[in-house]
């Protein structure tokens, strides 16, 4: 279901009592499989058109919405809105704790469940792997070090950084209303405000914090050094170390799959199989899930 972003939420219509809605095709094929049984998964566009739906739809107990974490979503904010789901106050919104769906997929241990995985990695599958992703991710480190610098201070100049007025009282006139708007400390202090938070200083300072929090300090990276694993643009990542030749799929006319297809068909099988181990937030998600759902 495709839902334009300009359109009003308010005006939205959905089809089922009890969904889950998604922003991806990856997304909606994964939970699916994982919680297909107890709730319909719909994919609904980018993260900030499923915030203002979740918001526009609070009210209703049986949406529910689950997005990408970006760069300005603190552990707090994250984990507050796992503990506190849902929150009728607010909207029934989850947040993943990677990055992307598809970094929980960054694992040699969980890809080497893969039946497509190519004979030559039948030894040591799990290490090979994980040198796999190592290398993928180690070839985005810091491009995507350097966005989440760009998209930190985006975010924080977007913030409400000047109230609207209240108090009629001061606004008699043309000339009243117009003095009050230029004395206004606010518009004073934004230039400033703005050059501090894009000084070259501050852009170094921030690049350090996110590369350090990357890399626990130590590059290049490996497996269970820093937080890269949840940070990194798991989506690229993954394309990547799938498309590689660790992996053969075929297609039903023999040739071999590449692409965003190849990658839903690995991973997918993976959690097809009964006996293959998810990741906890998963495991979360569906607990949570099955005591929401509403009862027959």
């Amino acid at each position: 279901m495709f839902i334009d972003p300009r359109a009003n939420p308010e005006q939205t219509r959905f089809d089922a009592e009890s969904t889950l809605f998604v922003e991806g095709a990856l997304d909606e094929d994964i939970l699916n499989i994982l919680v297909g049984d107890q709730i319909a998964v719909k994919p609904l566009g980018p993260s900030y058109s499923i915030r203002d739906v979740a918001q526009a739809l609070h009210h209703h107990p049986f949406y529910y919405f689950l997005i990408d974490r970006d760069a300005h979503h603190d552990d707090d904010f994250v984990s507050d809105s796992w503990k506190n789901f849902p929150d009728p106050e607010k909207h029934n919104l989850l947040i993943w704790k990677k990055k992307e769906i598809e970094n929980y997929f960054l694992d040699g241990k969980f890809l080497s469940q893969s039946r497509y995985l190519d004979a030559r990695y039948s030894d040591d599958k799990q290490d090979l792997l994980d040198q796999e992703i190592v290398k993928h991710a180690g070839k985005r480190l810091y491009m995507d070090t350097a966005n989440y610098v760009i998209i930190s201070i985006r975010e924080e100049l977007k913030k409400t950084w000047i109230n609207t007025f209240s108090s009629e009282n001061r606004f008699r006139t043309k000339e009243d209303a117009l003095r009050e708007l230029l004395s206004a400390e606010a518009f004073k202090n934004r230039p400033s405000d703005v050059s501090r938070k894009v000084s070259q200083d501050e852009i170094r300072n921030r690049f350090d914090r996110f590369l350090q929090k990357m890399t626990g300090d130590q590059e290049p990276i490996d497996v269970g050094q820093g937080n890269w694993v949840n940070m990194i643009k798991g989506k690229a990542v993954l394309n990547s170390v799938i498309n590689s030749s660790c992996f053969k799929v075929s297609s039903q006319d023999g040739s071999l799959l590449q692409g965003p297809e190849k990658v839903r068909r690995v991973i997918a099988d993976i959690l097809k199989d009964p006996s293959c181990t998810i990741p906890d937030d998963f495991e979360e998600l569906k607990k949570l899930i099955r005591n929401r759902k509403k009862p027959a």
